[in-house]
């Protein structure tokens, strides 16, 4: 008996498990068919969604959304990314980093996550791994499935140093302000901007401070959401460390930013 469970044991924690990241969505059947793929590859696999609501191409928000979760999961946990850029190269890359294992498409999106200088990054065969049309079902998973079955990658990919680079657009100061932009709207319509609280702190240096926005102002973070009355506007630090606007039991991106998308700025001024 004993034999029996420690031989269980060995299986479950040599399990693979993989996560999805993707604009796909979820009114069509895309997401369906990655998974199946993967369950028929592997049918003791575990697969985790993060995210399949990623704006169309956008890497700045998929980099937030993945960023600030990937790293919650076991060590050595496969992370298959399925989001295209406009520009990019028709390649994929394998990268090791904070023990987990990502595979994206070589277009940036790893060099917007946050603390990625030690990443040991290899590009695929692009013969044997093409940037196809349903490149995360036919190719991605392909590639997740032979690395975890051989533990080597060199057998698969080569070493990397010239993949691409993407600029991550960083909040701007001044003496006596900060701009910084929308990076995220979350399903509760709350606008996550890229103003981290350490930055934020940095350059305020215990001085007043308004937040600047369309209609109104506001002049200090709360804790909570309901630190305000309903339909009032607020301003917190999120889970993340991020500057977040929000309405108490409502949508700030449609009450206060009505242009239906998230390229927009957010100021903070400060006061002596």
């Amino acid at each position: 008996m004993y034999y029996f469970y420690a031989n269980l044991s060995i299986l479950l924690t040599n399990m693979p498990l993989i996560t999805l990241t993707s604009d796909l969505g979820l009114k069509d059947n895309y997401v369906a068919l990655v998974k199946a793929e993967i369950l028929k590859n592997g049918p003791d696999t575990q697969v985790i969604d993060i995210s399949h609501d990623v704006e169309k191409f956008n890497l700045m928000q998929a980099a937030y959304i993945f960023g600030n979760a990937y790293r919650a999961f076991p060590d050595h946990t496969f992370h298959l990314i399925g989001i295209r850029s406009h520009t990019e190269n028709k390649r994929i890359l394998y990268v090791e980093v904070h023990k987990q294992k990502i595979i994206c498409i070589d277009n940036g999106f790893f060099t917007l996550l946050p603390e990625t200088f030690d990443a040991r990054i290899f590009s695929l065969s692009e013969k044997e791994f093409p940037v196809g049309l349903f490149f995360m079902r036919d190719t991605m998973v392909n590639a997740a499935m032979q690395l975890s079955i051989t533990g080597n990658v060199e057998k698969l990919a080569k070493p990397c140093d010239d993949h691409l680079q993407s600029m991550l657009f960083q909040p701007t100061a001044t003496s006596d302000s900060i701009v910084g932009r929308c990076i995220h709207i979350d399903g509760f319509g709350n606008v996550i901007t890229n103003i981290t609280r350490h930055f934020f702190e940095l350059v305020r240096k215990n001085r007043k401070f308004r937040i600047i926005l369309p209609g109104t102002q506001l002049n200090k973070t709360v804790s909570d959401y309901n630190d305000v009355p309903e339909t009032n506007a607020l301003a917190l630090f999120n889970s993340f460390g991020y500057l977040e606007i929000a309405i108490n039991r409502d949508k700030a991106s449609q009450m206060l930013f009505s242009k239906g998308h998230i390229d927009f700025n957010i100021t903070v001024q400060f006061e002596d």
